[in-house]
């Protein structure tokens, strides 16, 4: 897993238990775009972690990714699978760390949300934005200065996602690397949820 440069966000002694949504609703590679979007519909939800038969993450969708692919594969949402368009090695976090760990990790990879596994690696939950966002307004300890972060954090995540396209390459055309995870991942265009 990588790691966020040390201690930028401090946010009291909250784990990311405590902020995450659980259960996290999930599909498999082998699940076509069209019942993942059923799924994020019935769930407002805008992604999906991508779980193999044990219930380990292998990837993330977005409903940003569903609507690329169709338009881009030019076939129906049934015959597209999530294999073939999600967002692969997608980092991870445990319940048990710092919420502000969380943050940063968030911050520093670019992500709006983020699967929480277990020990096993097994799925348990979910951190989006707008749980942080709701942590955030319901801490006692949280303070003018610690909102600005939290703004600051949201529009850096938001401004590495808007980047300008490269000469000769069309808008919104993900950055090298946003396949695996890393900065420039499908993830970073949407908005919060």
């Amino acid at each position: 897993m990588r790691r966020p440069p040390d201690g930028v966000i401090l946010v009291g002694n909250m784990m990311i238990r405590e902020v995450m949504s659980s259960p996290a609703h999930a599909c498999t590679p082998n699940t076509s775009l069209a019942d993942a979007a059923r799924k994020m519909r019935e769930f407002n939800c805008g992604a999906l972690p991508v779980v193999d038969p044990s219930h380990r993450p292998v990837g993330i969708l977005t409903d940003r990714d569903v609507c690329l692919a169709i338009a881009r594969e030019r076939r129906s949402a049934e015959a597209i699978f999530v294999r073939e368009i999600m967002t692969v090695n997608p980092i991870t976090a445990e319940p048990t760390r710092d919420f502000g760990y969380a943050l940063n990790l968030m911050a520093s990879s670019r992500v709006r949300r983020l699967p929480v596994v277990d020990e096993k690696g097994i799925l348990v939950g979910i951190l989006t934005l707008d749980d942080v966002i709701a942590a955030m307004w319901d801490a006692p300890e949280s303070d003018t200065p610690l909102l600005r972060r939290l703004v600051r954090v949201c529009r850096n995540i938001v401004r590495q996602g808007s980047r300008p396209a490269t000469p000769g390459q069309p808008p919104g055309t993900p950055t090298p690397g946003a396949r695996e995870g890393g900065p420039g991942a499908a993830d970073t265009t949407d908005r919060l949820g």
